[in-house]
């Protein structure tokens, strides 16, 4: 996450939008949240009207927040200092918080970042969205900490969470830097104290006896996040039984009750399903189980079950399989990683509205018998005219038959 920039530190994105006089929207909007962080956290912190669960824009510029605000160092119980200095990294225009991912390669700021491959750590995933800017640390009174704080427990928790997962662009967390001989994976879990500047110009801004990790309860999360990393995908799969049937009326052919059986993880949550027609005859419908007619069979509840209805007079020899996708809907914590170049991959998550398709063939292989409601009229017909023909054929034999001399 260090810098390999060389020129003046930057602004702030508040100091940016404080020196520009034509911007009113955002002077009123930046002041406004910069009275209430005056008012719980002081003066001397960033802040950046955000929200929360902002997704990062299809491309943005890389930026940083002001170095001698928002960069801290930390420190150990034992008395170790210069553990995991951290500075805060935004989107240049819009101030999001963005989060690296590759301890070991280098981050630039006016760079332009795009989308790269999603991430599919689950565990990174729900690491993230217990933490900053998802969820905020709060001190012992319930309020939100600085930002800066927020920003260092946040990175340095994702870069822990990586090393200790065998991420391969996190390893050298734990390689003894030059200016420390000791490893900042081994010490960052015991850190109580956090800092900005050096020599006699050190401002600690949080100083605690209990180790950080501990009092925010990141080593907890940490430890949920590896189970998480482990878990089954979510999956909605269609359930119904093989027997077609025949409806009263004789107009449908219809199938067992169809039912979805879901399954979450930690970083989802199912909202019901869709059900697209991929391949059936005009006129199939879908009915519940009292035979009222789906509407919209694009938002099914979670809950919900179905008969799929096919019209007798619409099957023939050619169209004895109907296909139908059920599309799972699920609420899910999603994140790609942003790249430029060779540069640090950076990240933020944020939830998106996931579907995850089950395919459903329905095979007619058959056709139902019409079940037996007493004689119809055909074969009432029929019957008649079989007595009929047989009553002709016993006059034409009696009549042809030759007569006994008297």
């Amino acid at each position: 996450m260090d810098s390999e920039s060389k020129s003046p530190k930057k602004q702030s994105l508040l100091k940016r939008l404080l020196n520009d006089k034509g911007s009113m929207t955002a002077l009123v909007v930046v002041a406004f949240v910069g009275i209430i962080g005056l008012m719980v956290f002081g003066l001397n912190q960033i802040s950046f009207a955000i929200d929360p669960t902002a997704a990062l824009p299809e491309k943005f510029i890389s930026a940083q927040g002001d170095e001698t605000v928002s960069k801290l160092t930390g420190s150990t119980v034992e008395g170790v200092d210069g553990i995991l200095p951290i500075l805060g990294f935004y989107t240049k225009d819009e101030g999001i918080p963005i989060f690296c991912i590759e301890y070991d390669v280098t981050y630039v700021v006016d760079k332009e970042y795009t989308p790269g491959e999603e991430i599919t750590d689950k565990g990174l995933m729900y690491l993230m969205s217990k933490m900053y800017p998802n969820v905020s640390f709060k001190d012992a009174s319930g309020n939100d900490l600085p930002e800066n704080v927020q920003v260092w427990l946040t990175q340095s928790a994702i870069w822990t969470y990586l090393y200790e997962t065998g991420d391969p662009k996190n390893q050298t967390l734990n390689s003894v830097p030059t200016a420390n001989p000791k490893k900042f994976a081994d010490n960052v879990r015991k850190v109580n104290k956090l800092y900005r500047g050096s020599g006699s110009n050190v401002e600690y801004v949080v100083d605690s006896t209990t180790p950080l990790y501990e009092l925010y309860k990141i080593n907890e999360l940490i430890a949920k996040s590896k189970e998480v990393k482990n878990e089954q995908d979510a999956s909605a799969v269609p359930e119904y039984g093989k027997n077609i049937s025949i409806t009263n009326d004789n107009k449908y052919y219809q199938t067992d009750l169809v039912s979805v059986n879901y399954k979450e993880n930690s970083v989802s949550t199912y909202k019901g399903y869709s059900v697209n027609l991929v391949n059936a005859p005009e006129g199939t419908i879908l009915v519940d189980e009292s035979g009222n007619v789906y509407d919209d069979i694009t938002n099914m509840s979670p809950t919900s079950k179905f008969y799929v209805r096919i019209p007798v007079d619409k099957v023939t020899d050619k169209s004895k399989k109907i296909e139908l996708s059920i599309n799972g809907k699920f609420d899910v914590y999603g994140a790609n990683k942003y790249v430029s170049g060779t540069y640090q991959k950076v990240a933020n998550v944020k939830i998106v509205n996931k579907e995850i398709s089950g395919p459903l063939d329905i095979q007619l292989d058959y056709t139902p018998k019409i079940p037996d409601t007493g004689m119809g009229v055909a074969q009432t017909i029929y019957f008649m005219g079989l007595i009929l023909l047989l009553s002709g054929v016993g006059i034409v034999y009696a009549n042809a038959k030759p007569k006994t001399s008297e």
